[in-house]
């Protein structure tokens, strides 16, 4: 009996750290950089890095306009920063660097399930849901490439998580501040993809 009460104990202790939330964010973090230098940039991402490379005014000018390319700005506009933030240690054309931002957003993304998921359903399915999209192979695919589709979708997680926070927040302030980060969330996703 006391052996069974001590790793009660034990698990009653874990349960209130953020171990497992940490744990599941490694996992979020390992699968997604893991092997970022397997493939050499193909087309599409090619296409990524001449936006990057261009002006800044000129992307946004020229994209938004959808015409010399399908998708508007933000992602090409983030990859130019992000980029241009590289550049001073060497790594301005660097694979692996480059894609790391994707990898970044998609341990956001996760992020942003737990947050929501733990705040709707609670924190055992918040685990669950945010190991699953960890894991998930078509979003870890995805978070190493270097197009807007991860972006995108960690946009629309945040979106989800400031609307959830806004409808249930009871102070006028902060309700206004969960609206406002709602729309910035959702603007971001729609001008990425």
């Amino acid at each position: 009996a006391p052996r069974s009460r001590r790793s009660g104990r034990a698990m009653r202790n874990l349960a209130r750290t953020r171990l497992p939330e940490a744990l599941v964010l490694l996992a979020a973090l390992v699968t997604r950089v893991w092997r970022l230098d397997y493939h050499s940039f193909w087309f599409d991402e090619s296409v990524s890095m001449t936006w990057a490379r261009s002006a800044a005014d000129y992307t946004w000018d020229v994209t938004l306009q959808l015409v010399k390319d399908k998708h508007p700005p933000a992602y090409y506009l983030l990859l130019h920063f992000w980029r241009e933030l590289l550049k001073p240690f060497g790594l301005g054309s660097n694979d692996v660097a480059l894609r790391l931002l994707g990898s970044l957003l998609g341990v956001l993304t996760v992020l942003g399930v737990l947050v929501l998921v733990k705040r709707l359903s609670g924190r055992p399915t918040a685990l669950l849901a945010g190991g699953l999209v960890a894991l998930s192979p078509a979003l870890v695919w995805y978070s190493q490439e270097l197009r807007m589709f991860q972006p995108a979708t960690t946009a629309l997680v945040w979106a989800a998580c400031c609307l959830m926070m806004a409808t249930r927040t009871v102070r006028r302030g902060r309700r206004i501040g969960w609206w406002v980060g709602m729309v910035a969330a959702f603007t971001l996703a729609l001008y990425s993809y």
